[in-house]
């Protein structure tokens, strides 16, 4: 980490590796990891750690008092994680603040909220404006769903090359069958190697007070 101003951490284990994975893999991972990346980070004298933390550490604080349709969710609320996960991340937090205040490094943890439409609300509260970019998964839509279809226009290729390949057994020794399979390939590798995400870059992000509507 010579010469490195800035550490974002991202690793982590996620809340779906919860049915794949053992308890002492996500201390593992989620605590140790973290404290031998802070303690680099100290040695290597960077000034700033980023810790990519989740709304998971709420963990039974999300549910709505009796009567009210959901909780409201904010810095105050005291977090009661359910799940190794989110225990996990919320000790991460403890370690990331206590390594602030030992060694004096500037620590931040982002919890990372659901995107409502085309929002999404972090904590704690931003203090400037930042870039965001997100990279984030969407399921393939019926081609009969909607006209905005995002594979279609994202890879036409994959779907014209696969509707011609349907003909092959009817038109058998057709020479156009191999280059239609290549073009399928082509297409679907390209399509693969996007990792099955869609990316979006857009400009600075409007900070306001959490909860707070303008």
């Amino acid at each position: 980490m010579q010469g490195v101003e800035v550490v974002l951490h991202t690793a982590t284990l996620h809340k779906p590796h919860i049915a794949t994975h053992p308890h002492q893999d996500f201390i593992d991972t989620n605590i140790t990891g973290t404290v031998n990346l802070l303690e680099e980070a100290v040695s290597a004298g960077v000034k700033s750690f980023i810790f990519t933390s989740s709304t998971s550490v709420f963990g039974r604080a999300l549910i709505p008092p009796s009567g009210a349709p959901a909780a409201w969710i904010t810095e105050d609320v005291t977090p009661i994680p359910k799940n190794i996960y989110g225990i996990t991340k919320l000790a991460a937090e403890h370690l990331c603040a206590l390594y602030a205040e030992n060694w004096g490094i500037s620590t931040l943890s982002l919890r990372y909220f659901t995107v409502f439409g085309d929002e999404i609300e972090l904590a704690p509260t931003p203090d400037q404006n930042y870039t965001v970019e997100m990279i984030y998964r969407m399921s393939i839509p019926s081609l009969g769903a909607n006209a905005a279809n995002w594979l279609l226009a994202l890879a036409p290729d994959l779907y014209l090359y696969g509707a011609l390949l349907e003909s092959a057994p009817y038109i058998k020794e057709d020479g156009r069958i191999q280059t239609w399979g290549l073009g399928f390939t082509s297409a679907l590798n390209d399509l693969n190697n996007l990792g099955l995400t869609s990316t979006f870059n857009a400009g600075p992000m409007t900070v306001r007070v959490s909860g707070q509507v303008f």
